[in-house]
C-alpha cells in the first residue's frame, strides 16, 4: 500500500472472499476496480464488522518500487 496507508493497524479477519471485481477505468500508470466482498471478522474490528461490501480500489504503478500499490479505496 502507498506510505499514507503506514500507520494502519492489522485488524483480525477471518475470511476474505472476493465475490465480484470489474476493472472501472485504467491507464498505463493507473487502474481502478470496482470490487464486491465477504469479510467473517475473526473478534471485534476496529473500522469493519462481517458482512458484505462494495468498494473501489484503485492501484498505481510505482516505477521506484516496481509494483502496484493501493493508494486509494473505500466503499463505492
Amino acid at each position: 500500500m502507498d506510505a499514507k496507508y503506514s500507520n494502519m493497524v492489522e485488524e483480525p479477519v477471518y475470511i476474505l472472499h472476493p465475490l465480484w471485481i470489474r476493472c472501472l477505468s485504467s491507464t498505463a500508470n493507473e487502474t481502478e476496480f470496482s470490487v464486491i466482498f465477504f469479510i467473517d471478522m475473526a473478534g471485534q474490528g476496529l473500522s469493519m464488522e462481517s458482512g458484505l461490501y462494495s468498494w473501489t480500489y484503485t492501484l498505481t504503478w510505482d516505477k521506484n518500487k516496481e509494483s502496484w500499490l493501493i493508494t486509494s479505496y473505500g466503499m463505492g
